[in-house]
Formats: structure tokens, C-alpha cells, sequence
């Protein structure tokens, strides 16, 4: 049996979830990079040509991602768009997608809200998110509280 199969089979009799992991400069595998588990979403997601932006701001990582062909490029071009959020390895997806290459939305992971996601509550992570895209999903999405739908629409209100 291989070490790594070891180590998760290890990890998960106890109780955890094995980490994902990359090669280090010394050979030695270490933990792998938020930023590293969102590229790697990115790639395995159906999209063509992505280019993307990730913006860890703790404890989560935000990023953004421009794909497929452009549109209507005599007025300007455009093409797809969408947002993501990570909070962990093992839970990043999409808040908002603008999809104009006619991907099947059963194919895209989106973002499923838990009850212990409480840090993405606060104001203060909603200040450092420059496209404002974390609090425009809390104040639409049916998962989140009341009360965090009125709070993220207020801020929103208030924060352009």
C-alpha cells in the first residue's frame, strides 16, 4: 500500500478529512495553499480559456474568473463571468456565474451555504471584498439567515 492512501486512510478512521497536498522544495509533501485549491477548482470546472484572479482575504479566498469567447466585440466585446468563494479545500464554488457560452448549470459548482460558515457574517470581510460580490450573494441567496440578508442588503446600501 502507498503512503498517501496510508495517510488518508489514517486520517479519516480518525475521525478528519485527509489534506490536500503539494511538493515542497525538499521533496516533502506539505499543505497545499487555498490559492492552489482554487486554481485547481478553476480548471476542473467546463470552462474555456479562463483567466483568473484569486484574492485570499482571511479566512477565505474570493476570486474571479473572465472565460469562454467574446461577445458582440463591435461594441466593446465581452465574455463570461463568474465569482467564487473558498473557505477550505473541500469547499469552494461559485457565487454568481454570467454565463454566455451556454454551459450546462448542472456542471458548475455552486457555493452551498453551511451553518458554520458564521465568518462570512462579518462586515469587516465584506469591507475587504473590492467587487462587493460576497455581500450581493448573502443578500440574495435563500440559505443565508434573515437577518443576515437585511444586514448584507443595508451594508450594500450603504457601501458602493
Amino acid at each position: 500500500m502507498r503512503r498517501p492512501l496510508l495517510v488518508a486512510l489514517f486520517a479519516c478512521a480518525c475521525g478528519g478529512s485527509p489534506k490536500p497536498h503539494v511538493e515542497t522544495g525538499s521533496g516533502a509533501p506539505g499543505p497545499k495553499s487555498l490559492e492552489a485549491c482554487v486554481r485547481q477548482f478553476v480548471d476542473d470546472q467546463p470552462m474555456r480559456s479562463p483567466d483568473v484572479s484569486v484574492r485570499v482575504v482571511p479566512p477565505v479566498a474570493l476570486f474571479e474568473v473572465g472565460y469562454g469567447e467574446g461577445h458582440d466585440c463591435e461594441a466593446g466585446c465581452f465574455r463570461s463571468h463568474a465569482f467564487g468563494l473558498a473557505t477550505a479545500c473541500d469547499r469552494i464554488g461559485w457565487l454568481v456565474v454570467s454565463d454566455h457560452e451556454h454551459t450546462s448549470p448542472s456542471d458548475l459548482k455552486m457555493f452551498a451555504l453551511a451553518p458554520t460558515d458564521t465568518a462570512l457574517f462579518d462586515e469587516s470581510l465584506w469591507q475587504r471584498d473590492t467587487t462587493r460580490a460576497l455581500a450581493r450573494w448573502l443578500s440574495r441567496t435563500p440559505n443565508a439567515p434573515d437577518d443576515i440578508h437585511e444586514r448584507a442588503t443595508a451594508w450594500l446600501a450603504t457601501h458602493r
